[in-house]
Formats: structure tokens, sequence, C-alpha cells
């Protein structure tokens, strides 16, 4: 029998395909909010599943954002903090 390189190691199972850490990163972080995360407003919407008037409706309802040139920008931990006091004043 001779070797050839069809993809497997001797087990049977698939090869692994290397990834690089931003690849990783883009996979892990795709519908994910990290508290240390500085983010357009855009992106935040698109990771939370939400359109521009449902980002406007939790802008009025007090989630916090920051202004600099022409692009808003929210952090992680303020979106995250939103939804804990969003959700704290529905259960009561």
């Amino acid at each position: 029998m001779s070797s050839s390189s069809s993809g497997t190691d001797n087990s049977g199972s698939a090869k692994r395909t290397p990834v690089s850490r931003s690849q990783a990163r883009a996979t892990v972080n795709t519908h994910s909010i990290c508290r240390d995360e500085l983010m357009p407003l855009e992106e935040a919407g698109r990771r939370l599943r939400l359109g521009g008037t449902g980002m406007r409706q939790a802008q009025k309802a007090g989630l916090r954002t920051i202004k600099f040139g022409r692009i808003k920008y929210c952090l992680g931990s303020d979106i995250l903090d939103f939804f804990e006091r969003l959700a704290e004043s529905n259960d009561g």
C-alpha cells in the first residue's frame, strides 16, 4: 500500500485546516457581545439582529452611545447593562 495525501490521518478522520486568530474570533463573535468591545452601532444592531428602528428605540430607552465624527459607537458593557436594566424593569 502506498501513502497518499487523501486529507485523512491514519485514524480515518479528516485533518483540521489551520484557522487564523482573526478568523476564529470572527466566527465566535458572529452574534455575541463582549463587555470589553467597542463597536459601531450598526455592528451592534447586526449582532443583536435589530434594524435601524430597533436600535433607535433602544437609544431612546437608554442605550448609551458615543458619537465620534459621523459614526455612533457603543461599548459591549453598555449594551449588556442596558438589557440587564430592561430585564429588571420587566420583572417588577
